[in-house]
């Protein structure tokens, strides 16, 4: 057992021993529990505060670790519930809350992943050329005279060849899913 009031009144070295060495664990936990950077900084910083204003009042505790990240959540969930001026959701729903838009972004990058892997089906099915305007518009954020310039074509060309060479694209994107999804 630890003796945090010792530690903290030790005015050379024991409160910024306590800070130095826990501070990190305390904003990777403040960050796994789906608080942002500048929130668990803030927090972090409160909890010392508040640790060295109340020093008189701490108490023998079991585990330093433990106690400073339970005060840690607690300040996080209190700035959580000012910010958002409603009641606090609680620990268990913000932890579901996370998990679901953890599963959400899974799956937009599972869906991310199927459509640039099926665009990059269809542009190997174009000839140089049309990949190259693909390319160029899409890639570098060309204008049609400037794509114009860099293929020798007017702008009126380019802005055909891009329209065939999308629709192209779509009713290749089309006929292979058989109507399930069409990208463009």
């Amino acid at each position: 057992m630890q003796n945090i009031n010792l530690l903290v009144c030790d005015k050379n070295t024991g409160f910024s021993s306590i800070y130095e060495t826990y501070r990190k664990r305390m904003y990777a936990y403040g960050i796994a529990i789906g608080f942002c950077e500048y929130l668990c900084n803030d927090a972090i910083q409160d909890v010392f505060c508040t640790l060295y204003a109340n020093k008189e009042k701490l108490e023998q505790v079991d585990n330093v670790e433990a106690y400073l990240l339970h005060c840690l959540k607690n300040r996080l969930f209190d700035i959580y519930k000012d910010q958002k001026r409603m009641d606090c959701t609680g620990y268990d729903n913000l932890i579901i809350d996370q998990e679901a838009d953890s599963i959400g972004i899974i799956i937009n990058e599972e869906n991310e992943l199927l459509r640039n892997e099926e665009i990059a089906r269809l542009l190997k099915k174009l000839n140089p050329k049309q990949r190259k305007i693909i390319y160029s518009r899409f890639h570098h954020n060309l204008k049609f005279n400037e794509i114009g310039v860099l293929m020798d074509m007017t702008p009126d060309a380019v802005k055909k060849l891009l329209y065939r060479t999308l629709k192209t694209m779509r009713q290749e994107s089309w006929a292979s899913t058989i109507g399930s999804s069409c990208f463009f």
